[in-house]
């Protein structure tokens, strides 16, 4: 892999950005086959700890411990996971952190396309 890019988007777009970022990646999808393949997706969610002693307290009872999950998808599946610590700020030092966890999952999953 010769060149990576990563480009932080505002959650909020307006429409004519929206449609113009759509139509570039659609011409980067017609002109190589293998484009979509390249693309990589983030989500994030929060997610309830769970330590439940029988499978009916699994359903009945949301745990007080929340943390957030990062999950980096290709088209494949999942590349990468991540969960915040405990009292972590999700600020640049941590996206950081997590972006070098992708990178070495990306190294590990294809290692022929770093060399």
């Amino acid at each position: 892999m010769k060149w990576v890019s990563a480009k932080f988007v505002p959650k909020l777009l307006a429409i004519e950005t929206c449609t113009a970022v759509a139509r570039i990646l659609l011409q980067c999808a017609v002109r190589d086959a293998h484009f979509m393949k390249a693309v990589i997706t983030i989500d994030e969610s929060w997610v309830y700890g769970c330590d439940p002693e029988t499978k009916a307290e699994a359903c009945q009872v949301w745990s007080k411990v929340k943390v957030m999950l990062t999950v980096f998808f290709d088209c494949e599946g999942v590349v990468h996971h991540e969960y915040a610590p405990d009292g972590q700020a999700v600020n640049k030092e941590y996206y950081v952190k997590v972006l070098h966890g992708l990178r070495d999952a990306m190294r590990h999953r294809q290692p022929a396309s770093w060399k």
